[in-house]
């Protein structure tokens, strides 16, 4: 077992305050045969000098710096320089147990698994920590994990999850497209032969940040919905090829998510005429799928280009924007009250 090489692809980015909390829980990881790959994806804090220090220390690290490209794109580098015999995605804000990847190698072996999926904690501003998969369903079939990652049951997150490197052979993550794991992991796990899912939670997600859910300023929510979208979609035409069953379920919710995006980007415009055509084709292709009431209506709006669904997206964005705008506060709040326990 511990002849299997698992490389850990950690990409970097603005995460100075978190960076070495998350190589640090690699490094001393209690299996060591390990490659460990960070991507700077042009980082303009000293996170590139950061992980440059980790690689003088430890031959097992390799630091790659290059320019800003975005989360795929640095995750593709990555399996570009990967050795290993098993791929595993971590994210640099957060972090694992120690006895992450002994477990999921075990596990591999004992189950004869391509691809082991575990659980994860979610880490708070204040410090509390609470799983996110106590409630998963209890899957024991390699045919009920993939329907089950196909319709979302249990999530699409790239990282947290052990995968034999072959199964990334002609597969990489979608350039400049938001929910990315969406558009990939799925068919990832069609191409295994055997998986095994555990809900035990190896994986820390870090929630500790205002920042990720301020960037809603800016209206990326728009494209957030969008990226969304091609996920779903991309479920949708997986699922014609491997359980008709599932095609209801999947394009219902793409059809949800383009309604969301195309009446929020009204008046604003982020998405390009080429997005919006494509996402108001897919509606008219799925009238038939079943939406609620109301998201009926608005994909009616959508698709007749009412003067109605300008007012309708001014008031969506606003309603949206005060919820973000109390989640961004809470955490802050959250944390500072954490700061002054500590003093």
């Amino acid at each position: 077992m511990e002849n299997s090489l698992v490389t850990i692809i950690i990409p970097v980015y603005k995460v100075e305050k978190y960076i070495r909390r998350c190589v640090d829980s690699v490094l001393t990881q209690s299996y060591q045969n390990l490659q460990i790959i960070l991507v700077d994806d042009g980082s303009p804090d000293n996170c590139g000098r950061i992980c440059d220090s980790y690689m003088k220390k430890d031959a097992r690290v390799k630091t790659i710096h290059q320019p800003n490209g975005g989360l795929s794109i640095a995750r593709n580098t990555g399996l570009e320089y990967a050795l290993g015999e098993f791929i595993y995605f971590l994210d640099s804000d957060d972090y694992i147990a120690p006895d992450t990847i002994e477990t999921m190698v075990r596990l591999a072996d004992e189950h004869h698994a391509d691809i082991v999926m575990a659980g994860h904690n979610r880490v708070e501003a204040d410090g509390y920590i609470h799983c996110d998969s106590k409630n998963w369903p209890d899957l024991h079939s390699t045919e009920a994990i993939k329907k089950a990652i196909l319709v979302n049951d249990i999530p699409n997150f790239a990282w947290g999850k052990l995968y034999r490197k072959n199964l990334w052979d002609n597969y990489r993550f979608p350039e400049h497209v938001l929910v990315e794991d969406m558009y990939i992991v799925a068919f990832v796990f069609y191409k295994a032969n055997r998986i095994f899912v555990t809900p035990q939670p190896f994986y820390y997600y870090s929630n500790e940040s205002s920042g990720s859910i301020m960037r809603g300023r800016n209206k990326s929510y728009i494209r957030l919905h969008y990226g969304q979208f091609l996920g779903w979609k991309r479920h949708v035409d997986l699922a014609k090829d491997v359980d008709p069953s599932a095609i209801s379920i999947c394009a219902r919710k793409a059809a949800h998510a383009a309604v969301r995006a195309l009446s929020l980007d009204v008046g604003v415009n982020m998405l390009s005429r080429e997005e919006v055509k494509f996402a108001k084709r897919f509606l008219a292709a799925e009238r038939n799928c079943q939406l609620k009431n109301v998201e009926k209506v608005v994909r009616w709006l959508i698709l007749s280009d009412s003067f109605m669904l300008f007012l309708l997206g001014s008031i969506q964005r606003k309603v949206l924007e005060r919820q973000i705008r109390r989640r961004a506060q809470k955490i802050e709040h959250k944390a500072y009250s954490k700061r002054r326990l500590i003093k």
